[in-house]
C-alpha cells in the first residue's frame, strides 16, 4: 500500500521536485496544498489519528517558511493537529539551524532543499514511516500488557537493578496503598515493609535475592506486609529475575496477593478440628472441662506464636492432658 505524503509548500517548483524525486518510487502518492492552513484543514478532516496512515496520509513534508507559518510556530500547529503522523521539514541551508531547533518540537527530520533528490526523499521518507509504524506498534503492544497487568487479580511490582520500584500494577496500588505516581523511583524497603508474623522482624528483600542469584524466590510462611496505612495483611509471594535480550539480569518482579480471607478460614477449620479433638480427650480421660479450655487456647497460641504444626500441637497437648489426667 502507498504512503500517502501530504506536501505543504508554496512554491511550485519545490513541489515539482519533490514530485519528481519521489515519482520513481511506487511507495508514495502525493497530496500538494500551498499554505499552512489548508494543510490544517486537511489534517481537521482526517480527524485526531490514533495510528499513523489512517485515510491514507502516512507523514507530513512541509516547508520551514511558508507565507502563513515559520519555523517552531508552523511545527506546533501541524503536531497539535495530528500527533500521530509524522513531520519532516524541507529546509533551505540558512535555515538549518531553525529546522534542527524545530525536531524538539515535534518533527522527526529536516532534508535540507538543495539535496532532494530521488534517493536521499525516498530514504528519508522510509525510514521516518518505519519508525513511526515501529512505535506505534509498541505502544500498542505496550497498553496491551498494561491492560492484561491491571486486569488480573495478583499484585506485581517491578525493581531495577537498583532495587527502586519501577513499575505497579492497579492491584499492588490497592494492596500497597502506594499509587504508581508516588511509588516509582522508591526503594523497595520503602514501599513494602513485609514482617514475619511470628517473630515480628523485616524479611529480607525477595526481589534482591532473585536479582543477585538470577533464581525463583518466594517469602517466608506467616509473612505480613504492613500497607503504608500501617493495616497488616498477610501475603504469599513469588519473585523472579528479569533478563534483557542477552541474558543478563537487569531488575526483578514480584507477584503477591492477600491470603487474610484464606488464612482465617484455615485457622477456623483447625480451631475447630482442634477443640473436638480436646473434648474427646475430656471424655476419654475424665479431665477437667476447665483445664481443657485453657489447654486449646494454650495449644493455639503456640501455633500462632511458635508456628507449631497443628497436628504436632495437638499430640503434645494430647499427652499433656492424660498425663495430667493420670496424676489427677
Amino acid at each position: 500500500m502507498a504512503a500517502h505524503v501530504l506536501l505543504i509548500q508554496a512554491d511550485a517548483h519545490g513541489a515539482e521536485l519533490v514530485h519528481d524525486a519521489l515519482s520513481q518510487s511506487k511507495r508514495y502518492e502525493i497530496e500538494w496544498v500551498r499554505t499552512c492552513a489548508l494543510g490544517l484543514e486537511r489534517l481537521r478532516s482526517v480527524g485526531r489519528q490514533s495510528t499513523i496512515q489512517l485515510d491514507g496520509i502516512g507523514v507530513i513534508l512541509v516547508d520551514v517558511s511558508l507565507p502563513d507559518g515559520y519555523g517552531m510556530e508552523l511545527i506546533d500547529r501541524l503536531h497539535a493537529a495530528s500527533p500521530a503522523i509524522p513531520i519532516v521539514i524541507l529546509s533551505p541551508a540558512q535555515d538549518e539551524a531553525v529546522a534542527e531547533a524545530a525536531l524538539q518540537h515535534g518533527a522527526k527530520d529536516f532534508i535540507l532543499k538543495e539535496r532532494v533528490d530521488n534517493y536521499v526523499l525516498p530514504k528519508t521518507l522510509a525510514a521516518v514511516i518505519d519508525r513511526a509504524d515501529a512505535a506505534d506498534a509498541l505502544f500498542n503492544e505496550t497498553q496491551r500488557a498494561q491492560i492484561t497487568l491491571d486486569s488480573i487479580g495478583d499484585a506485581v511490582i517491578c525493581t531495577d537493578m537498583a532495587g527502586n520500584l519501577s513499575y505497579l500494577n492497579v492491584a499492588a496500588e490497592r494492596l500497597t496503598g502506594w499509587p504508581s505516581a508516588e511509588a516509582l523511583g522508591q526503594p523497595f524497603e520503602a514501599v513494602l515493609r513485609i514482617m514475619d508474623s511470628a517473630t515480628g522482624t523485616t524479611v529480607r528483600n525477595p526481589m534482591k535475592e532473585a536479582a543477585l542469584h538470577d533464581t525463583i524466590v518466594g517469602l517466608p510462611s506467616a509473612c505480613i506486609l504492613v500497607r503504608r496505612d500501617g493495616v497488616e495483611l498477610p501475603i504469599e509471594d513469588s519473585s523472579a529475575p528479569i533478563h534483557d535480550r542477552g541474558g543478563a539480569v537487569v531488575g526483578a518482579v514480584m507477584v503477591f496477593h492477600d491470603v487474610s480471607t484464606t488464612r482465617a478460614l484455615t485457622h477456623r477449620r483447625r480451631s475447630g478440628a482442634i477443640r473436638c479433638s480436646l473434648y474427646y480427650i475430656s471424655i476419654s480421660t475424665g479431665s477437667n472441662i476447665s483445664m481443657i479450655r485453657w489447654a486449646t487456647r494454650w495449644a493455639i497460641g503456640c501455633c500462632r506464636r511458635l508456628r507449631y504444626d497443628w497436628s504436632n500441637a495437638c499430640a503434645r497437648l494430647t499427652r499433656y492432658v492424660a498425663s495430667a489426667a493420670t496424676s489427677s
